[in-house]
């Protein structure tokens, strides 16, 4: 059992790390500011599946990273990305999300909130001014183009998630 939860653990780390490679090298070259966060996708995953410590933990490591690479003043996204575990976390306890429907709208929702975060702790951190038009317009596309992803990468997740933990179908991890 413990090879098993070793085995999860290594290809999560191995998820986030190749995507953010392809985040913030690979995906930006070819399409610029429209493209999908799949850091924010898998946070969201690990909101709605894995228990507050393990997730949190993965969540804080991922934004700290994306820091590090992104050239975005230290600290901003590893806070966004621990604001948007945590919001969807409390919904997905507090709603009991478990079809594949709901699953969606919560990667719609959590980019929505990552989006909202952005401008107001950018803010805080640096002087520059935010052109409301094109964010406006990157924000739609953007979490159009993550919930359209996750469509397509949730149920492999949750199959690995079967295949190495054995829950059940639509359970939620307990807080």
């Amino acid at each position: 059992m413990l090879a098993k939860k070793t085995l999860y653990y290594v290809l999560l780390i191995s998820y986030f790390i190749v995507s953010l490679v392809f985040q913030t090298t690979l995906l930006h070259d070819v399409f610029g500011h429209f493209k999908p966060n799949f850091l924010l996708i898998l946070t969201v995953y690990v909101a709605l599946y894995r228990s507050i410590p393990e997730g949190g933990a993965l969540c804080l490591v991922a934004g700290y990273l994306f820091d590090l690479f992104s050239g975005a003043p230290q600290g901003l996204y590893m806070f966004v990305f621990i604001l948007v575990f945590f919001s969807i976390k409390v919904l997905s306890q507090a709603f009991y999300i478990h079809s594949r429907h709901l699953e969606i709208l919560c990667i719609f929702l959590g980019s929505i909130i990552f989006f909202v975060l952005i401008p107001p702790l950018l803010s805080i951190f640096t002087d520059s001014l935010i052109d409301t038009y094109s964010f406006l317009v990157r924000m739609i596309v953007v979490c159009c183009l993550n919930t359209l992803v996750a469509a397509c990468i949730y149920p492999y997740c949750r199959q690995l998630d079967l295949m190495i933990h054995k829950r059940e179908k639509g359970s939620v991890a307990a807080l």
